[in-house]
């Protein structure tokens, strides 16, 4: 599974766990479709890891973002 990097956040990373979790979904439906419900139920599980990764990767961009706009203080002597 794809671990993202939280200290140097991209774009490409946060889409790849929408991939990722796009992904899960597809299989999770193909797996109720066919009566994999142990399997389906495990994929929900790592849907909900990929779906909370996505989320603090969300968050890291955003805090990124702010602290590139934020006005750094200069000491003066």
């Amino acid at each position: 599974m794809f671990q993202p990097n939280y200290v140097n956040p991209s774009i490409y990373e946060y889409h790849r766990l929408i991939d990722e979790e796009v992904w899960l979904i597809l299989v999770e439906e193909y797996c109720k479709a066919y009566g994999l419900h142990d399997d389906a139920r495990w994929i929900r599980h790592m849907k909900k890891i990929v779906s909370i990764r996505r989320r603090c990767m969300k968050a890291a961009l955003r805090q990124k973002g702010k602290t590139a706009s934020a006005p750094t203080l200069a000491v003066i002597n």
